[in-house]
């Protein structure tokens, strides 16, 4: 399963609280390339990844990230106990 980032959320609910890229680095342990590069839709990530970020947010995971199955198909789901 590939996990993409939504067009801007990650960035909008970052903004929001007021942290930077540097400051969700240091709530994550991601570097601030890797953080940019997922909230531009460059790369996906792991769902653990998305966990971590969505849970320094203070968001849903579904709130800010888009599931995908190996055929591009949308997932309606995210397992957080396995994250």
């Amino acid at each position: 399963m590939k996990v993409y980032a939504k067009k801007m959320q990650i960035k909008e609910a970052r903004l929001l609280k007021g942290y930077t890229q540097k400051d969700l680095h240091k709530k994550t342990g991601l570097s601030t390339g890797y953080i940019s590069d997922i909230e531009q839709g460059d790369t996906s990530c792991s769902e653990n990844v998305a966990k971590k970020i969505a849970d320094a947010l203070d968001k849903n995971v579904l709130e800010i990230f888009l599931l995908k199955d190996t055929h591009d198909d949308e997932i309606a789901h995210f397992d957080e106990h396995t994250a």
